[in-house]
C-alpha cells in the first residue's frame, strides 16, 4: 500500500471516530407535559389536590428534571380534547427538534385527576387509556414516562388486583441510547387512589416528588433516577396507606429497549429561592414549615446524610424512632446546606407525643403525680386548710384524666372554741392541654368529695363530728417538662362545694365556691 493511500485510510479511521463520537453524544432533550383535573365524572365527587399535585409536579421537572421553560406544558382543569391536541402540538416541536440535529428526546406525562380502568376522566369528558397509550408509542421521542395518580390505574400497566409490583434496575446514567415506553401507577387495577389533607396531595405524588427532591437519592450521586424514585414512592405509599382505609400500591410496565437509564431528577441544579436540608441521620422524618401548625413541607423515609431540596425559611424537622420522637427548628438559605444530626435534637415529652398523636407505639402515657395545695376553708369558720395529694395521671390525645387522693388539715379557733379539723378526699378531673414548646396550658373539670372530721375543745359540751361534702368546678393547668419524663404542674381551682351544716334552725345544705390552688410533679412512668 502507498504512502498516499495509507495516509487517506487514516484519515478516514479519523473521521468515522469523529463520526461515532458525535453520535454518541447525542443531546438529550426532555419534554413534559402535566394534567391536573379536580372534576371528573359529573356524579363524581370533586377531588381536592390533584390540581396541586401537578404544580408540583411540574415545578420539580422545571427545577430539577432539565426540562425547559418552553417545553414544559401545564394543563389544569382540561378536557379530552384539550389534552390530545397538546400532546400532539409537543409530538410536533419534538419531530422538529429531532429533524434539526442530534438529539434524543425524552416525553414525561403526568396525570392526576379521576379514571376508572379504562379511562381518564377529565372534566365530564373521557380520554381512553388505550387510545393515549398508543399515541403515545407512536410519539416521535426516543423514552416516554407515563405517570398516573388516579383511582384503578394499575388496569394501564395490566396488573390485576392489589399486587405489588416491585422496582425494577436501571442504572444513573443520563445518556439514554434507548427507546420504548415505563408507565407508573399510583394504584393497582382495584384501588382507589387516595388523598391526605394533612399532607396536601395525595399519598403518592407526595411521595414521588419527596423522592424527587432528594429523599430516594440512595447512592448519594445527587441524581435520583427512575428506578430510585418508584421503589421509595412505592414503599412510603404503601406505609402511609397502612393505617387507612386499605393499602395503595404503585405499579409499573417497563419497555425500554437498550440502554435503560433514566435520571428524573439533577439536585445539583441551582435554584433560586431554594436551598438544602441534610438529614444526617437515617429514619423517618416530617418536616412542617414554621411549626407544627403549619403545613407539611415532606414526610420521608431516609438514609443517612440525604439532602432535600426545599424553600427556603424555617422548619420544624420531627424525627420518628421506634421508641421516641426527637424535634429541632432548623433554616434552610437560598444555595446552602443546613445539616440536622439526632444529636442536636430535643426528645420530646412523654405527654406530648399522646396529646399531639405522634407517640411511636403508643396511645396513652401515664404518670404518677404528687403535690401539695391549699384550699380556702371548706365549711364556714374552719381556715385555710393545707393538702398533700397523690394519684395518677392518663394522656390521651384527645383528654387528660387525673385521679388524686389527698388529705390534709386545718385549725381555727375563737373565744368560745378551738377546732381541728382533717380533711380525706378523692377527685377526678378531664383536662384539655395544649403544648406550646416545653409549655403547656390547659383547663378542664373536675369532681370529687371529701369526708371532713372535726375535733372540738370547749368550755361546754362539744362533741367530735364528720361531714360529707361533695365539690365540683372549673380547673386551669400549666406545667413545664424539663425532661421527657417529668412534669411540673401549678393548677387553680374554684370548686362549688355541697354540704350539710347546723344552723340554728336545723340541718342544711349548705353551697359555697372555694379557691383551691396546687403544685406538683407527674412522673411518666409507662
Amino acid at each position: 500500500m502507498s504512502k498516499r493511500a495509507a495516509d487517506g485510510l487514516v484519515g478516514l479511521l479519523v473521521l468515522l471516530t469523529l463520526l461515532a463520537a458525535t453520535e454518541a453524544v447525542a443531546e438529550v432533550r426532555r419534554y413534559a407535559v402535566v394534567v391536573g383535573q379536580n372534576h371528573g365524572e359529573p356524579n363524581e365527587q370533586s377531588l381536592l389536590f390533584a390540581e396541586t399535585d401537578a404544580r408540583k409536579m411540574a415545578e420539580v421537572l422545571g427545577q430539577f428534571g432539565g426540562v425547559p421553560p418552553e417545553d414544559l406544558i401545564l394543563l389544569l382543569d382540561s378536557d379530552a380534547a384539550s389534552v390530545q391536541r397538546v400532546m400532539a402540538e409537543v409530538d410536533a416541536r419534538i419531530k422538529l427538534d429531532k429533524s434539526a440535529g442530534n438529539v434524543e428526546a425524552v416525553l414525561i406525562v403526568y396525570y392526576s385527576g379521576h379514571a376508572d380502568a379504562r379511562a381518564m376522566h377529565l372534566g365530564g369528558t373521557k380520554l381512553p387509556f388505550r387510545d393515549f397509550k398508543r399515541d403515545l408509542k407512536g410519539s416521535s421521542a426516543d423514552v416516554k414516562l407515563f405517570i398516573i395518580d388516579a383511582c384503578r390505574s394499575g388496569e394501564v400497566t395490566r396488573v390485576k388486583g392489589a399486587r405489588p409490583a416491585k422496582p425494577f434496575d436501571i442504572r444513573a446514567d443520563d445518556q439514554l441510547q434507548g427507546e420504548g415506553l415505563a408507565i407508573i401507577t399510583s394504584s393497582a387495577a382495584s384501588e382507589d387512589a387516595q388523598e391526605s389533607d394533612r399532607l396536601r396531595g395525595s399519598f403518592f405524588t407526595h411521595h414521588l416528588v419527596a423522592a424527587m427532591l432528594g429523599a430516594a437519592d440512595q447512592s448519594g450521586d445527587r441524581r435520583v433516577t427512575l428506578a430510585e424514585a418508584y421503589q421509595y414512592a412505592y414503599t412510603e405509599t404503601i406505609r402511609s396507606t397502612s393505617s387507612a382505609r386499605f393499602v395503595q400500591h404503585p405499579t409499573y410496565s417497563f419497555q425500554i429497549r437498550g440502554r435503560s437509564d433514566l435520571v428524573l431528577t439533577n439536585l445539583d441544579t441551582t435554584v433560586r429561592g431554594l436551598g438544602q436540608l441534610v438529614l444526617e441521620d437515617a429514619g423517618s422524618y416530617v418536616l412542617f414549615r414554621g411549626d407544627d401548625a403549619g403545613p407539611v413541607a415532606a414526610e420521608v423515609s431516609v438514609e443517612a446524610n440525604t439532602p432535600l431540596m426545599l424553600d427556603e425559611g424555617r422548619y420544624l424537622v420531627r424525627m420518628r424512632g421506634d421508641s421516641a420522637v426527637f424535634e429541632t427548628y432548623a433554616t434552610v438559605a437560598e444555595g446552602r446546606a443546613t445539616r440536622v444530626a439526632r444529636g442536636t435534637m430535643q426528645r420530646v415529652a412523654y405527654g406530648r407525643l399522646v396529646r399531639k398523636g405522634i407517640g411511636p407505639s403508643t396511645r396513652s402515657a401515664w404518670g404518677v403525680t404528687t403535690g401539695a395545695a391549699v384550699s380556702a376553708e371548706l365549711l364556714p369558720g374552719t381556715g385555710a386548710t393545707v393538702l398533700g395529694t397523690i394519684g395518677l395521671q392518663v394522656d390521651l390525645e384527645p383528654v387528660s384524666l387525673q385521679l388524686r387522693l389527698r388529705y390534709g388539715s386545718s385549725n381555727a379557733t375563737n373565744d368560745l372554741v378551738a377546732l381541728e379539723q382533717q380533711v380525706f378526699g378523692a377527685e377526678v378531673a378531664a383536662l384539655r392541654l395544649f403544648d406550646l414548646g416545653d409549655f403547656t396550658l390547659g383547663f378542664g373539670v373536675r369532681g370529687g368529695a371529701d369526708w371532713v372530721a372535726q375535733s372540738l375543745e370547749s368550755t361546754g359540751v362539744a362533741p367530735d363530728r364528720g361531714n360529707l361534702t361533695g365539690r365540683t368546678g372549673a380547673v386551669l393547668h400549666a406545667a413545664w417538662a424539663p425532661v421527657p419524663w417529668l412534669a411540673v404542674w401549678i393548677e387553680g381551682a374554684a370548686d362549688a362545694y355541697f354540704a350539710q351544716v347546723v344552723e340554728a334552725g336545723g340541718t342544711a345544705t349548705n353551697a359555697r365556691f372555694v379557691p383551691y390552688g396546687a403544685a406538683g410533679l407527674n412522673l411518666y412512668v409507662f
